[in-house]
């Protein structure tokens, strides 16, 4: 059952790298934490120059030590394996691209990591989560 929609990140993204990433906000990982399946949308616009981009769902027992929930290594994320991830961003238009969860159980916390893997993009980035739970 859907239970709200969370806009987890709504920011312009500068110089996030693999080994130096931005994160959404820490208010929200509790709360994505919460629930058994997240559906999460990512839109893109007012991109400057070609920077491929990957945006990594992770999660946490214990809100410190964090792993990528798609089970791809982490230290540092590897460009192309997000559960988002764009090879060409379009200045132009708006980029769009939806991704899930997966079936197995998330961890108490969850967060989403961003990162060009370049490190020299600037694009708006926005991520809105529909969560969901078992029933």
């Amino acid at each position: 059952m859907r239970r709200q929609k969370i806009v987890v990140f709504d920011d312009q993204l500068c110089f996030a790298t693999p080994t130096n990433p931005a994160y959404s906000s820490a208010a929200f990982n509790a709360i994505l934490g919460k629930f058994d399946r997240l559906r999460f949308e990512c839109v893109v616009d007012n991109v400057r120059g070609f920077r491929p981009l990957d945006i990594f769902l992770q999660h946490s027992p214990d809100a410190e030590h964090w792993v990528h929930k798609n089970g791809t290594p982490d230290k540092p994320p590897v460009t192309g394996q997000g559960d988002v991830s764009w090879t060409t961003l379009s200045s132009t238009s708006v980029n769009y691209l939806v991704g899930d969860s997966g079936p197995s159980p998330t961890f108490s916390f969850a967060r989403f990591q961003l990162i060009f893997s370049t490190g020299l993009g600037d694009a708006h980035v926005k991520i809105t989560v529909t969560p969901r739970d078992a029933r």
